[in-house]
């Protein structure tokens, strides 16, 4: 549209009073609603600036991590400590103080298997560190492979000659093996690196219980669990010692401290179970020893315990079940493959029954049992 540039413009016309009065009211009803409404302002001013972007969630360090897994191991609280433990593996996959605490954990619930392959990935991710021989030891130690433990063992020494986590270990093996006077030798040393360290007092306890000094392993199991009462491994110790002594009353104390401690430990479950077994009350046994394997699955002695009470009650084809399972499970005990032979024969199957017996005598020359059997099924 074309506009004439001469063209007057429009004239301006006198505001009217109505007009002045129509605009305070309106100036004065927008004051009111702004100073009652003032949640209504911000949502008008929120609406028209973009959105936010929540700020990232920082992931926690795999220091910080292992502090938490530390913590719920101190205080005895040994699913969260697993649970911790691996995700600090997940988040540092070489920090090897993470595979060393979960193989101390997994073998206190017995969990052999678990604990020695943990225990190979930490020498393999970390070959010049004490820590992770040391855990191999332990693993291979209460797998039952004492032999292969103590040169395990004495690497953790090579490489930190005052390690007295790996002296502990180091006795144990030796126990296990028959050389009680090293085994004592070890102890002492590991206890006077580390007094405050409730291992060293445990392997001087298992060092007195293999030379038959049931007092003194008493003794120095009992300083272990005073060190640290929340750890349900502690009480079963105590428990296995008064059992050894003769007391099955404190025995049973123990190891019902032990399940407040940790109700999923199979081991305490087990140690009611044999107490059970040791008043003749099979069928009593045989639900402690369901009970643990309910627990844990993979625990070994369980299934070859609850194969005794099944032996006993001659019921041959479960009771050879429950030691073949234990025997898939790790378990290197004798009298599970002597056992396991002699239920298959009495289930007329000597066939199946000789190689058993014929590896209970490769793990133990001067089984008579394993004799026996292979003179029945020749």
């Amino acid at each position: 549209m074309y506009i004439d540039p001469n063209r007057e413009g429009p004239r301006r016309r006198r505001r009217s009073s109505r007009g002045i009065l129509l605009f305070a009211l309106g100036l004065l009803t927008a004051i009111l609603v702004l100073r009652t409404r003032p949640d209504w302002l911000r949502e008008q001013l929120a609406s028209l600036l973009p959105s936010p972007t929540p700020a990232p969630t920082a992931t926690p360090s795999a220091e910080r991590l292992a502090a938490t897994a530390e913590a719920a191991q101190e205080r005895g609280d040994l699913d969260a400590a697993v649970e911790a433990w691996s995700t600090v593996m997940a988040a540092d996959s070489g920090m090897v103080a993470a595979r060393s605490a979960l193989v101390r954990i997994l073998t206190w619930r017995r969990l052999d298997a678990e604990a020695l392959q943990l225990a190979r990935e930490a020498v393999a991710a970390a070959p010049e560190d004490p820590a992770a021989h040391t855990a191999l030891a332990m693993a291979l130690d209460w797998s039952g492979d004492s032999e292969a433990a103590i040169p395990a063992a004495q690497a953790a020494l090579d490489l930190a000659p005052e390690h007295a986590p790996a002296h502990a270990v180091l006795a144990e093996a030796y126990a296990a093996t028959g050389q009680w006077d090293a085994a004592l030798a070890e102890a002492e040393r590991a206890l006077a690196l580390a007094p405050e360290d409730p291992e060293t007092h445990r392997a001087l306890g298992m060092a007195r219980e293999v030379r038959g000094e049931g007092r003194a392993a008493l003794d120095a199991y009992e300083v272990a669990l005073r060190l640290a009462p929340q750890i349900g491994a502690y009480h079963i110790d105590v428990g296995r010692a008064w059992r050894l002594l003769g007391d099955p009353a404190a025995a049973a104390g123990a190891y019902e401290a032990a399940l407040a401690a940790d109700p999923r430990d199979p081991v305490a479950y087990d140690g009611l179970g044999l107490l059970r077994y040791d008043a003749g009350e099979p069928d009593a046994a045989a639900e402690w020893f369901q009970r643990a394997i309910e627990v844990e699955p993979r625990y070994a002695p369980g299934h070859g315990h609850l194969g005794w009470v099944r032996y006993a009650k001659r019921e041959w084809s479960a009771a050879a079940g429950s030691f073949e399972r234990a025997i898939d499970l790790g378990s290197k005990a004798v009298d599970y493959r002597y056992l396991l032979g002699f239920s298959l024969a009495y289930a007329g199957d000597c066939g199946r029954a000789r190689p058993w017996f014929e590896q209970a005598q490769a793990l133990d020359p001067e089984s008579q049992p394993a004799r026996d059997g292979l003179a029945l099924c020749p």
